[in-house]
């Protein structure tokens, strides 16, 4: 299913099998450190601000993005920090994970948290369209 697919492209094709939580996990991971990248972005701001702030983005969730190309297309086009963030939470909401609004990005790698985002993924719910 899609699943397979999904799995098969973040691990890459010689990677040993990955449980539906570890692929959440690692999701997760890449998430909160966009995440915290963006909140410490508007404390320090960045010369060349949305170009920097876009670059560093890609660079965090690049596999993600390999995944989501819909959400990278998104992406390049983004003109704003909030336009990022909403890319972002585009993303969580793809794994099932809280979006911004919902938590800080410290409650993105919570067990319950991933326990109850892979459960979802387990379910097939995952779009990737």
């Amino acid at each position: 299913g899609t699943g397979s697919v999904v799995e098969a492209t973040l691990k890459g094709s010689d990677a040993p099998q990955r449980t539906m939580l570890e692929t959440v996990e690692m999701a997760a991971t890449q998430l909160a450190f966009a995440r915290e990248y963006l909140e410490l972005a508007k404390i320090f701001k960045p010369r060349d601000e949305i170009a920097t702030i876009k670059s560093h983005t890609f660079k965090f969730l690049y596999i993600l993005l390999e995944v989501h190309h819909d959400v990278r297309d998104r992406l390049v086009r983004v003109g704003s920090n909030t336009d990022v963030v909403e890319v972002v939470d585009e993303l969580c909401r793809r794994y099932h994970l809280p979006t911004s609004d919902a938590c800080g990005f410290e409650e993105l790698r919570d067990p319950a948290v991933l326990a109850r985002a892979a459960e979802h993924e387990a379910g097939g719910a995952l779009v990737l369209a």
